[in-house]
């Protein structure tokens, strides 16, 4: 895929900056009481932004942090799913894997990016968001979705982790404790090589958006995807990735499509997403748990 225009790359992570933190203030200090005398609103306003700030710089992460926010994100994404739709909006689903031992998904500043993209997608699409911990419930998930909506499902966002196996790049979507033979637990990290799109709960023009380190190598994940759902634009990085940005067109119809995704690290020219999309028939889904 060619690069992305200058209109989306350059100064990318610079240019959303203030709108990031400005979700982060607002979720951050949603209940708080507004100030009614205008200077004292005016530092409080000047205080809670700083509060943000310090909230995303915060790079600890522990268990607590992860528990924390884990319960946060389920209940603001009950709240996000309880909003009614708009009938003239296509449907996007967010999906958030549980699995995170360092904090890229889960921790501080993560919680309010997810909170940041989610906005950007309510301006164009009737969002659902879920946090899963495996590839049989996001795929559960998208079929109760899109069964009950006539128009189907638009657009995919999975936000995860990719990893190695075996020379492929795949997605961990989480992990799960289990009883062994010897008496300790063993762990069981649930990933896949590809998602399964039911075509019976997708709308014309989907698309999926892999927000997963590496997950746009060839051979990996993303292409995979691609190649057991035809028709579908499946959108991926080739390399490390840190806060991506969806760029969107209108279709014939006026309904939004992903037209290119534009990614960090680069500071200055951001990173394009590798875009795959094929035309043939599918091959049998399939989803495999990883032991190590």
């Amino acid at each position: 895929m060619p690069a992305a225009p200058l209109s989306s790359s350059l100064f990318m992570m610079f240019r959303e900056m203030p709108d990031y933190i400005s979700v982060a203030r607002s979720v951050k200090y949603k209940n708080t009481p507004v100030e009614t005398n205008l200077f004292k609103r005016i530092w409080q306003i000047f205080c809670q932004y700083l509060g943000a700030i310090s909230d995303i710089l915060t790079l600890r992460f522990t268990q607590e942090i992860h528990d924390r926010n884990y319960s946060k994100l389920d209940k603001d994404f009950t709240l996000i799913n309880q909003i009614p739709n708009d009938d003239k909006k296509p449907i996007c689903v967010y999906f958030v894997s549980g699995y995170d031992p360092h904090g890229a998904l889960i921790g501080n500043a993560a919680y309010y990016y997810h909170h940041y993209k989610i906005q950007n997608f309510q301006k164009y699409y009737n969002v659902q968001a879920y946090i899963i911990n495996s590839g049989e419930e996001l795929e559960n998930r998208l079929k109760e979705i899109g069964e009950k909506s006539p128009r189907g499902v638009k657009l995919v966002d999975i936000v995860c982790h990719g990893a190695e196996d075996q020379g492929k790049r795949i997605v961990v979507l989480g992990r799960e404790s289990k009883p062994n033979s010897e008496g300790g637990d063993t762990l069981h990290f649930y990933a896949s090589l590809e998602i399964h799109f039911p075509r019976n709960c997708r709308a014309e023009d989907a698309a999926i958006i892999f927000d997963a380190c590496s997950a746009g190598k060839d051979g990996g994940v993303a292409e995979q995807t691609a190649a057991i759902n035809p028709g579908v634009a499946v959108f991926a990085p080739g390399r490390s990735l840190c806060f991506s940005k969806p760029v969107f067109k209108a279709n014939p119809e006026k309904e939004p499509i992903v037209d290119h995704v534009v990614h960090g690290f680069a500071l200055i020219n951001a990173y394009t997403n590798k875009q795959f999309q094929v035309t043939s028939q599918p091959k049998a889904p399939s989803f495999e748990c990883v032991l190590v």
